[in-house]
């Protein structure tokens, strides 16, 4: 995790140097090592501070549906799935729709908030825990009848809202996206007149003007680090949350049931949590202008490295 933290801070310094026409992509890339980086941090609060002593009913409750609940780690990864939406929504409005998204960009930035914060509120965790007694429950049983019957309403919920949406979304938008650069460059006259702007999470700014083989060229460069930077994305969501998915949903079916803290719990948010270490390697490399950054500071490190070595 703290390699994570390291990742996201190392992306939020670059994304400054990152030159991209638009104000809504790097909005949306700082957000998103941001919101990694809070997910970074508080898997490791989660596995330091186990417990956080109270004093009166007042301040137990406050832990408990705050802290103990574990709703802050799960606001923070609603928000970073949410955000992935949004940047892939943001590559399709740049690449199919560049002549309204050039003049809309305030709005989709709006748009994208109120769609952070609703999704947020969808999928945290924060009103399926139980304070009795001065005590937080793990596990919710059917005698607390209202927690037990949100969480069952919660389950199929996450189920669609938490896992299917983001992952048919970010299909479906990067397939279209696809199939309009394919569909582009096969035109007689796509490289005679302006191109289209591509500037989102797997490209850079596209190329102007460029004619002939150097055109092809571009377009098949562009078209394979767009696919490539997409199934990277896909994969490592599906690595990552089909694990607490299915745990979660399916769990109390097959007598396993979703306790807040276990050992299988904390494992299933450390899968999750190493996503947010993975998401800002991924959009570094899918970005032209950082992945030649990145590969020149990686040899003037083995450079140095090797110097080193040698002199010893």
């Amino acid at each position: 995790m703290l390699l994570g933290i390291g990742l996201n801070i190392a992306m939020l310094v670059e994304l400054r140097t990152v030159n991209l026409r638009s104000r809504l992509t790097p909005w949306l890339l700082r957000n998103q090592v941001m919101f990694d980086g809070l997910a970074c941090c508080l898997t490791i609060l989660i596995l330091w501070v186990q417990e956080i002593p109270t004093y009166d009913e007042v301040s137990g409750a406050i832990v408990c549906y705050l802290w103990d609940s574990q709703s802050s780690f799960w606001t923070a990864i609603a928000l970073s799935t949410c955000n992935l939406m949004c940047i892939a929504f943001d590559h399709l409005l740049a690449t199919v729709y560049c002549v309204t998204y050039r003049i809309y960009q305030t709005r989709y930035i709006v748009g994208c908030c109120i769609a952070n914060f609703t999704y947020t509120l969808l999928v945290v965790l924060l009103y399926l825990s139980c304070y009795t007694n001065g005590t937080f429950q793990t596990e919710v049983r059917p005698e607390y009848i209202i927690a037990f019957n949100m969480a069952k309403i919660h389950q199929v919920l996450l189920a669609v809202v938490y896992y299917l949406l983001p992952l048919v979304f970010l299909i479906t938008v990067h397939f279209r996206v696809i199939w309009h650069i394919k569909a582009y460059f096969r035109l007689p006259n796509a490289f005679a007149g302006p191109t289209t702007e591509l500037s989102s999470t797997t490209t850079h700014e596209s190329n102007c003007g460029s004619v002939g083989d150097e055109g092809d060229v571009h377009s098949r460069s562009v078209i394979k680090s767009l696919t490539v930077g997409t199934f990277c994305l896909i994969t490592s969501m599906i690595l990552a949350h089909s694990y607490d998915s299915f745990y979660y949903v399916f769990g109390p079916s097959l007598v396993y049931a979703y306790i807040v803290g276990s050992e299988e719990q904390l494992i299933s948010l450390l899968i999750i949590a190493s996503n947010c270490a993975v998401n800002p390697v991924i959009l570094a490399l899918s970005l032209p202008s950082m992945r030649k950054r990145i590969f020149t500071h990686m040899r003037m490190i083995k450079q140095h490295l090797g110097e080193f070595f040698h002199s010893c």
